[in-house]
């Protein structure tokens, strides 16, 4: 409910929020110890310190479900800007793998016109394998929701 506020607060497709599930299943104190990423939204520390969270030895936003929704919302919001409401799987995997990554890929296809797509991607092996699934396993949540009856506003490429 919290999210879906925030969200819609911020005109950030609801579908987004199924990216904390897929991300942490919701627990606000999730870690990967890995690549450092914590948090119900797995947010890395220079990018929750670019949208305004506190990450230091003594406090760490990140955990706190209110403060790292509204960067999250901030941060997928600079991405559709980027990307477009059109291609939000390319804003959702632009969330796992980076903006940098995402963009750096588009720039390898022959045709942006025709082409500009997470799936012309993922055919092309032009993103990670870790992207792919996750991109999917979002996909996946949703329709899964929408089986359930459970809310979903937009469509996705």
């Amino acid at each position: 409910e919290m999210i879906h506020q925030i969200f819609e607060e911020s005109n950030i497709p609801l579908e987004f929020s199924y990216l904390a599930f897929v991300e942490s299943q919701y627990q606000p104190k999730a870690k990967n110890y890995s690549s450092g990423a914590k948090g119900m939204w797995q947010l890395m520390t220079a990018t929750a310190r670019h949208y305004g969270l506190k990450v230091n030895r003594k406090i760490d936003e990140r955990i706190d479900p209110v403060l790292s929704t509204r960067a999250a919302a901030a941060y997928l919001k600079d991405l559709v800007a980027i990307f477009g409401i059109n291609n939000l799987t390319l804003a959702m995997a632009a969330y796992n793998a980076g903006d940098s990554a995402i963009v750096y890929s588009l720039k390898k296809i022959e045709n942006p016109q025709a082409d500009r797509n997470f799936w012309y991607l993922y055919q092309h092996n032009l993103i990670p394998d870790e992207t792919k699934e996750y991109v999917l396993k979002v996909i996946a949540v949703l329709i899964l929701n929408e089986y359930l009856n459970l809310p979903a506003k937009q469509n996705f490429d």
